[in-house]
């Protein structure tokens, strides 16, 4: 009956993904998502500078931030990465823009006490859709590059 391959399939669950989130993007309220708790923390043996230029890459590859999905809806991925050497902390947002702007994740990679702390939170979304995602940036902010599931369905797995 369908004569589909799987490599149609997943391009066009994508834009599903992405019209519900543009859709229900007007819920999200961008101070909440600011002044929420962080979803996890840990800490990694490198320079909060060097974690975040790694992760900061590897985000851009993957997300690759500035591609459009529903032409039409101007909906498309957002990156933005800021790094405060004097107040010792960088952060990196990432979501969908459109009519009404979504916030996906925010990582937090800070020096503390010498050490560095990365914290992550996934505000949008089903708990288990947040949950994958939360993954996905926990892997890359340990060091993890691979880029396999782009829609994040499948968590990766962090050593």
């Amino acid at each position: 009956m369908f004569d589909l391959a799987w490599s149609e399939v997943v391009p066009k669950s994508r834009y599903l993904v992405v019209m519900s989130v543009c859709l229900l993007g007007a819920c999200q309220d961008p101070q909440q998502v600011a002044s929420s708790a962080f979803d996890k923390s840990f800490f990694v043996g490198e320079s909060y500078q060097a974690v975040y230029a790694r992760t900061l890459q590897t985000m851009r590859l993957c997300l690759k931030p500035g591609t459009t999905y529903l032409a039409a809806s101007g909906a498309g991925v957002t990156l933005d990465a800021q790094l405060y050497p004097d107040l010792g902390y960088a952060e990196i947002i990432n979501g969908l823009s459109g009519v009404s702007p979504v916030t996906l994740g925010v990582t937090r990679i800070e020096n503390s006490d010498g050490k560095t702390k990365v914290s992550i939170k996934a505000p949008y979304g089903i708990q288990s859709a947040r949950d994958g995602y939360r993954s996905w940036l926990e892997y890359w902010s340990r060091g993890g590059t691979s880029c396999k599931s782009a829609e994040f369905q499948v968590a990766p797995t962090i050593q």
